[in-house]
């Protein structure tokens, strides 16, 4: 059962690749796609066929994946409805334009008031986001709508368990493949991220495609194995900027093990055939790496993966330079271990292995003391990036995260685990740089984002295997840890419940389309600027094809930049800021007057609780309708990573700032509209406008940003 889950995951990683080919280069269609698709499809079944004698289904394995699959049919049941903006919409409406243009860029000229798509040249834009997950998701689309998308995560769920237990069952035995499987399955994050349309889902199937590969090829010595690990991570990078940091510790934990073993048997060990595997492997890897070249060059990728890569790496790299030196000191250990002890050069090795352990422990424990110290002693003259520390590891506890990591470092202090979970941990190190900076708005749950695809899974798996450990040694603790899991899985459930059955958003798609069906392409609307409601206008235009202004910004993006650029070096002075916002707010007036003009009726859309103050006045406004429509969500903390970057809430606040975690309690919303026509569509108004410090302090955080990113 391993050899069909892993191939058929290897398999749909080479079929995702020729499909990122085809919308790179601009084919992506029905029958393109639907050759793509039966092509590997037919040859994963020839693979079974010429491999039937090998493959062996154990009952046990079977009746596990079965209970997976209704698992996931189960979470994929209660998917959230059409999602509201933020990463979800961007994913979906990219997805949606593929489909429709064959293409990554496309062409619309109402898109600069939309945030995540970039700007290639005038009204060309194509995904902020890295191509991988649109890709999939317009699969989907191409070949069953939106509801089909919404379904899209469900393969990847049963794909992510699977590969889980099977690793491992690899590591352990089938019994602690399980606990870790309970563990996951229980837990808040798999019920909430698996309903939504976020890239995670997809890039932890590859990951942990990956691992498997690895450990498998290290055991039955098949370098081929290795390198189709090595693919598997390498084909992450389509999906999120970070995975190049695992693919290079992924090389680096590779020669690392080739030199060790060099060291012991004065022999590699592992021999390279250049069979059909190897060749299959490598060609589809060129194929890859050409696409992806294709990519940052044709769609302007460049400068945003960077940026996105930059980020962790930055952090990384000291981390990597520590690690650097730990290795360092441990050879020099081992030198002298296997010199004046006269130790085998594997027990010095794994003498350095098991007492490493416990120097970690010391390290862990002292760190925490020396960091509480500080925080005790200065807590009302440290930066946000000191707290930010606390409030990560805070908000995880809440989750009940922080209990797994105690177990661990039990383990660790007992000195049970061995050099597999050494490894293990070596290849998921980059996961942990999110407990330091998360990189990501820290409303609950979306903060989970970072640690969702990797992190958790690692602390599970762990967690399983500290029992396993201490189940052989018959140490006193396998009861405690026992029970210990036992709780937490009953905490974990008991935390997931009220939103196992929980769909956001539900049944607004039905409203949106009943209400868009009043319009004809010939009408624009205009929301009163904001960016709250306002977000559904990604549904109504991309899924409902109604042409929506959500913002103010309609100016080129790509143009003010250019603008902006000049004043680059002057972006603390305010006088400034507030010079390139009058910019931008008059140039976006002055193309939606352009614009107007190529409609025949326009339209205003307006909260009921909010006064008309763009762009027509009201005796220019006919009301032509009053609606409503209801949604639930879930009632979260407050959006505060804006108030973070303007440090106008202390750092010390913000970080007690974490109630509601993780958010349970549905909240009923309704949104009521009131709909009007302008009487005469050419006469436009841009009201004088004043900018507070906080205003002022956004747009400049913006600036930063956007400077960044794109030059």
């Amino acid at each position: 059962m391993t050899s069909i889950i892993k191939n058929f995951t290897l398999f749909f990683a080479f079929c995702l690749t020729f499909l990122l080919g085809l919308a790179v280069f601009g084919w992506f269609n029905k029958i393109t796609v639907s050759i793509t698709i039966l092509s590997f499809i037919i040859g994963f079944l020839v693979w079974i066929f010429l491999k039937k004698q090998k493959i062996k289904i154990e009952r046990t394995d079977l009746i596990i994946f079965g209970a997976i699959v209704v698992f996931s049919l189960l979470v994929s049941f209660f998917h959230h409805g059409i999602p509201s903006g933020r990463d979800d919409a961007s994913y979906m409406s990219a997805a949606i334009k593929l489909t429709e243009t064959g293409s990554l860029s496309f062409t619309d000229q109402l898109i600069h008031a939309y945030s995540g798509f970039r700007n290639l040249e005038g009204n060309v834009f194509t995904s902020q986001f890295l191509p991988g997950y649109n890709v999939y998701l317009a699969v989907y689309f191409l070949f069953g709508g939106i509801n089909a998308m919404l379904w899209a995560n469900c393969l990847l769920l049963v794909l992510f368990l699977s590969l889980i237990y099977f690793l491992v069952s690899d590591l352990a035995n089938k019994k602690t493949a399980l606990f870790s499987l309970l563990l996951l399955g229980t837990f808040y994050t798999t019920f909430w991220f698996t309903k939504r349309l976020n890239s995670e889902n997809l890039f932890m199937v590859f990951f942990w495609l990956g691992i498997l590969l690895f450990f498998e090829g290290l055991k039955n010595k098949r370098i081929s194995n290795l390198f189709f690990s090595l693919y598997s991570l390498l084909f992450c990078i389509f999906i999120r900027a970070e995975a190049l940091l695992y693919f290079l510790i992924a090389i680096a934990v590779f020669f690392i093990i080739m030199f060790v073993k060099k060291l012991r048997t004065n022999h590699f060990g592992y021999k390279i055939k250049l069979g059909w595997n190897f060749l299959v492997c490598a060609g589809i890897t060129v194929f890859a790496l050409i696409s992806f070249g294709a990519y940052l060059q044709k769609y302007n990728g460049l400068a945003y993966f960077y940026k996105q890569f930059y980020d962790p790496w930055k952090l990384f790299s000291k981390v990597f330079l520590v690690l650097f030196i730990v290795l360092l000191l441990g050879a020099i250990l081992y030198y002298f271990l296997k010199k004046y002890t006269a130790k085998s050069c594997k027990d010095a090795i794994d003498y350095l292995l098991k007492n490493g352990q416990r120097l970690i422990f010391v390290i862990v424990i002292l760190s925490a003391c020396l960091y509480e110290l500080v925080l005790f002693l200065k807590c009302d003259d440290l930066a946000w990036s000191f707290y930010q520390i606390q409030f990560n590891f805070k908000a995880l506890g809440f989750y009940l995260v922080l209990f797994y990591l105690v177990l661990i470092l039990i383990g660790l202090y007992k000195k049970v685990f061995k050099k597999e979970e050494l490894l293990l941990v070596l290849l998921c190190l980059p996961s942990f740089l999110f407990l330091f900076r998360s990189q990501i708005a820290i409303d609950q749950p979306w903060f989970m984002r970072r640690f969702y695809p990797i992190f958790i899974p690692l602390i599970f798996i762990l967690s399983a295997m500290l029992w396993y450990r201490l189940d052989i040694i018959k140490s006193s603790l396998t009861f405690f840890v026992k029970k210990a899991i036992i709780i937490l899985i009953i905490g974990n459930f008991l935390i997931s419940l009220p939103i196992i059955f929980y769909r956001e958003n539900a049944g607004v798609d039905k409203e949106l389309k009943k209400f868009s069906q009043q319009f004809k392409d010939s009408d624009l609307i205009v929301m009163n600027p904001g960016w709250s409601w306002q977000k559904w206008s990604y549904a109504l235009h991309y899924l409902y094809n109604v042409n929506v202004i959500p913002r103010r910004e309609l100016y080129s993006k790509k143009e003010f930049l250019v603008e902006a650029k000049k004043y680059e070096k002057d972006l603390d002075n305010d006088d400034v800021i507030v010079k390139l916002k009058t910019f931008l707010d008059e140039k976006s007036f002055e193309t939606l007057q352009k614009l107007v003009k190529n409609y025949d009726s326009v339209y205003l859309l307006n909260s009921k609780d909010d006064m008309i103050v763009y762009p027509y006045k009201n005796d220019n406004l006919e009301l032509k309708s009053s609606f409503s429509f209801d949604y639930q969500s879930l009632s979260s903390d407050s959006l505060l990573i804006k108030y973070l970057k303007n440090k106008e809430i202390p750092s010390k606040k913000v970080a007690n700032r974490i109630y509601n975690t993780p958010p349970v309690l549905p909240t009923e919303n309704t949104l009521s509209l009131n709909l009007y026509k302008a009487l005469d569509k050419n006469i436009l108004f841009l009201s004088e406008r004043v900018y507070d410090a906080k205003a002022i302090a956004e747009f400049r955080d913006y600036l930063s940003d956007s400077l960044e990113t794109n030059f």
